[in-house]
């Protein structure tokens, strides 16, 4: 959501700390549409999962967020797990424009996965 009356423009985002066991190896931004909703978990292959390499990726354009509203995009990091994760994912960083001034900014978000 942003909150300020001017639109913004988000260039990338990342985790910053990974959990011990895994890689990252990519990041995505994709409409809600094209994937009925916000799936919180993908596992790839898995018939119910959306297709992403089918979906278009914005993520190596700017996304425009509009003056108070949110955006129909929502941004996704691929992980492959190595080994047992040991720990938890945390830490997601943005980088976004307003205007002509650059931001970078780190919001807490956790991430915990346990394999059987």
């Amino acid at each position: 959501m942003n909150s300020s009356e001017t639109d913004i423009e988000i260039t990338s985002s990342s985790v910053l700390e990974p959990a011990k066991g895994l890689k990252v190896l990519g990041y995505g931004a994709y409409d809600l549409e094209d994937t009925e909703g916000l799936p919180l978990m993908a596992l790839e292959g898995s018939g119910d999962a959306p297709k992403f390499d089918e979906l278009k990726n914005h993520a190596d354009e700017p996304v425009t967020v509009k003056g108070g509203e949110e955006s129909e995009i929502f941004f996704a990091v691929r992980l492959k797990i190595e080994a047992p994760p040991s720990g938890t994912t945390r830490g997601c960083r943005y980088e976004y424009r307003q205007g002509r001034q650059l931001y970078r900014q780190a919001l807490d978000c956790e991430l915990d996965l346990r394999t059987n």
